[in-house]
């Protein structure tokens, strides 16, 4: 596993890529006249969709979570 931050226990189901994965999720952002605070946390469920742009599989985030042994 190479994943030690954000992606940590996370691969596809299908290819074995660790990521990058376009993941459909909750942020929350400081919006003001200027424009936005991008620097905020980024927070996902189990049943949020995520995409693995490598070999095109989707599913629920969980469907990605590496199953420990």
């Amino acid at each position: 596993m190479h994943n030690k931050n954000y992606l940590i226990g996370m691969a596809c189901p299908k290819c074995g890529s660790e990521g990058s994965f376009h993941i459909k999720a909750m942020a929350y952002f400081v919006v003001t006249d200027d424009g936005t605070d991008c620097g905020r946390d980024v927070e996902w469920e189990d049943d949020d969709y995520c995409y693995c742009p490598k070999c095109e599989r989707s599913g629920r985030t969980a469907e990605f979570k590496i199953k420990e042994k």
